[in-house]
């Protein structure tokens, strides 16, 4: 790939420190909607798939996205929808491949089946890194990622399936942001990721839910931005883990915010989908900031 900017995840190296938000950028079901073109996310520094579970989840009936706002910010509720454990390792075991770059695997971040997802998928796919999700707002149980002790017993039970990295997925909602970020770092987490969705109430013009599940969804894209700027400076603030800057970022100006803030990698995601061409140039101004050395 030309232009690189390295950065590290543990032991994962990134040529360029850009991610994609895990479901909101897909290349694995082209029936849902949120897929890209492969050469599009080929020049993410890596791949985070959407979140697996153990068994199959349709999620939430349709529509599971609208847009909200005038610039280009979505509200979602897809529930979690995902193959399933056993599907996963058999069909997207490839993408690593298919896609030239790490790939990263989003997994449900339940105490009692965390061990389980990530020994299987270190044993049996390409996983190069994990990301625990302890953020979705959109699935009920409420937020692990709001209860530190709740946050360090998963990343503890993570920990001890596998050597390889493991990022914890937060949330803009949770509140105790840097307990809940200190917490994730005793128990063996090799970063953060700043944030998920901001839960919201959707709805139409008219009054009724906007989406098929009712009025919960979740807010993503420039509307979510300020929100997900104080998340990212709360957590630098609190732990020397490196910080994925995720919410709103969608040209120059958002990208340096999220660096200003403390990130040092940031990920993409409703931007992209309204906009192919934003992953590249992303990249391009991480690789020239980079080169330059100034922001």
């Amino acid at each position: 790939m030309v232009g690189s900017a390295q950065v590290h995840l543990g032991g994962l190296s990134l040529d360029v420190g850009l991610v994609n938000g895990s479901g909101v950028v897909d290349v694995t079901n082209p029936t849902e909607g949120w897929n890209l073109p492969d050469e599009v996310v080929a020049k993410l520094g890596a791949f985070v798939t959407k979140t697996v579970t153990t068994e199959p989840r349709r999620g939430h009936p349709a529509p599971v996205v609208a847009p909200w706002g005038s610039d280009g910010s979505l509200v979602n509720a897809v529930g979690l929808a995902n193959p399933g454990l056993d599907a996963v390792i058999e069909h997207w075991s490839g993408l690593q491949q298919r896609l030239g770059i790490p790939i990263i695997f989003s997994v449900e971040g339940h105490v009692d089946r965390a061990a389980e997802l990530v020994g299987r998928l270190a044993a049996e796919t390409c996983a190069a890194a994990f990301e625990l999700n302890l953020s979705c707002p959109n699935v009920g149980g409420g937020l692990i990622a709001a209860d530190p002790v709740a946050t360090g017993a998963v990343v503890a039970a993570a920990r001890a399936a596998t050597q390889l990295p493991i990022i914890v997925k937060l949330s803009p909602a949770g509140g105790r942001s840097g307990e809940v970020a200190r917490s994730a770092e005793a128990a063996g987490a090799d970063a953060l990721c700043c944030g998920n969705t901001m839960p919201v109430h959707a709805f139409a013009p008219d009054g009724r839910p906007l989406l098929g599940n009712g009025f919960g969804a979740g807010l993503s894209g420039a509307d979510l931005h300020p929100v997900a700027l104080r998340l990212v400076a709360d957590v630098a603030a609190a732990t020397e883990l490196p910080v994925i800057g995720l919410g709103g970022v969608r040209d120059d100006a958002s990208l340096h915010r999220m660096l200003d803030a403390g990130a040092q990698l940031v990920g993409v995601g409703t931007a992209a989908w309204n906009d192919h061409d934003v992953v590249a140039r992303l990249r391009a101004a991480l690789v020239a900031i980079h080169e330059t050395g100034r922001r």
